[in-house]
């Protein structure tokens, strides 16, 4: 028996989205501004490029958004195009995709234990409705020697309950906490 678990689509086209929002509003004020500062014109009307603080900001804050927007959009768009298996597990251990895409293989009787966490991130404070709160659900793998390797699971294609029935037939002597 063997089990797979995948990002779901839908989460990631909001991410894609998103990312792609951030890049093109970063193109449209750029190309904005440069049409507005002269910076299209050539030849000899052309004007000797002015650099002043004002302006330089025009330049930092797009290009902070672009690299937001880039960090957004490529890690999501890699998620969708490239299919590998977030947690997967056959009868000889278990393959976990842990932070920038570092696929993390354990033998079953090299896992210590199995712990399930729900970690809530305070964000934005809102006026008049205080702050906001964001909830995710991570998986975490402990082997017997080394590091623990974390894995959100909030956006696979099963839940928790599906993925520790699947750890639990495959290596029963393993301990999950914290459901």
């Amino acid at each position: 028996m063997t089990f797979e678990y995948y990002y779901r689509k839908s989460a990631l086209g909001f991410q894609l989205f998103f990312g792609f929002f951030f890049i093109g509003a970063v193109f449209f004020g750029f190309f904005r501004m440069a049409s507005l500062s002269g910076f299209t014109r050539m030849g000899p009307m052309a004007r000797t490029p002015h650099i002043s603080p004002f302006g330089l900001l025009f330049f930092i804050v797009p290009l902070m958004l672009m690299l937001a927007g880039l960090k957004i959009f490529v890690p999501s768009l890699l998620k969708l195009v490239v299919r590998k298996p977030v947690i997967s597990g056959d009868g000889h251990g278990m393959q976990v995709l842990g932070k920038w895409s570092k696929s993390y293989y354990f033998q079953w009787q090299e896992i210590d234990y199995v712990r399930y966490e729900q970690r809530i991130r305070r964000t934005n404070f809102h006026e008049g409705n205080g702050p906001t709160y964001n909830q995710s659900q991570w998986l975490i793998v402990k082997p017997k020697d080394g590091q623990a390797v974390e894995v959100e699971i909030g956006q696979l294609t099963g839940t928790i309950d599906d993925i520790t029935s699947d750890i639990r037939k495959l290596a029963p002597q393993i301990p999950i906490m914290g459901l």
